[in-house]
């Protein structure tokens, strides 16, 4: 095969599950990650019967050069593509958003609250962070002119937990699927990613569902709380994961995150099925 052709990372591939069309899940997975990072809870929703679509947003589970050149427009595009595909097959749809993804689905909401034919019924957010501390804004503008790349291996015990997991489920112990060295330029695209979606929380309607671990040390509850606070919406839930960290699709407490995902889902489900008319 011509080297010159990309390629996908192995188990970055999107997961898709047809299942009823009453109501669709989208999974958004967060910066330098891939599909892989929400594939059990996309996985999860499909055993309820729902459709369900974890797309690779743009520049990720590839090449760690093609994320350098991507812009934070890029990944926004990435999900309407996606969105629309749920759309055309499912009468409503739920957004599921872990980290960055949560940024995107909060962007992508605030848009479609405007257009009354939309189909979004429901927004979850996991482990999302908005706002930075502005010395880590600073830095990002700064570094990507005088460092291209950093190395963020993980060298916690975390990628060695998920492999332990995979080998019970059966699958291939790969680990986590990610990048482990980082653009700075997307990182600085990343903060104004951030801030757009800061600025859109006002626009948000409808319910919404923020998942927060309370020993996460990039996105702490208290994120959860201040995106509530400036949330539009009345239906805003908060709730907080006692084990694990940041990455609360794949560490210790993802079925109570899974759980409490599937229960809106239901809900929107049974809001649907009461919606139907009868003959």
């Amino acid at each position: 095969m011509n080297a010159n052709i990309p390629r996908i990372m192995p188990g970055a591939q999107p997961f898709f599950a047809r299942g009823s069309a009453e109501v669709g899940v989208r999974c958004l997975h967060g910066f330098a990650a891939s599909p892989a990072e929400v594939r059990w809870l996309a996985q999860h929703l499909a055993r309820d019967g729902h459709t369900v679509f974890a797309p690779r947003l743009a520049a990720h589970g590839s090449d760690d050069h093609d994320l350098a050149r991507a812009r934070w427009r890029d990944w926004v595009l990435s999900e309407w593509d996606a969105y629309l595909v749920l759309a055309a097959q499912c009468r409503r749809v739920v957004i599921a958003g872990h980290s960055m993804g949560g940024m995107i689905a909060v962007l992508l909401a605030a848009a479609l609250a405007q257009q009354p034919e939309a189909r979004l019924a429901g927004l979850v957010l996991l482990a999302t962070p908005l706002s930075f501390p502005p010395a880590t804004r600073r830095r990002a503008r700064w570094l990507r002119r005088v460092m291209p790349y950093t190395d963020q291996t993980d060298r916690s015990a975390l990628p060695e937990y998920i492999r332990g997991v995979q080998r019970t489920r059966g699958e291939s112990p790969i680990g986590r699927v990610r990048y482990d060295r980082w653009s700075t330029s997307a990182v600085h695209e990343l903060m104004q990613l951030a801030s757009e979606a800061a600025r859109a929380l006002p626009a948000l309607r409808g319910p919404a569902l923020l998942i927060y671990a309370a020993d996460d040390d990039l996105a702490a509850p208290a994120e959860g709380e201040r995106i509530r606070a400036r949330a539009a919406t009345s239906q805003a839930e908060l709730r907080i994961l006692q084990r694990g960290g940041h990455i609360v699709t794949q560490d210790e407490d993802r079925e109570q995150a899974f759980a409490w995902t599937s229960a809106v889902v239901r809900r929107v489900t049974d809001q649907n099925e009461g919606e139907r008319p009868t003959s």
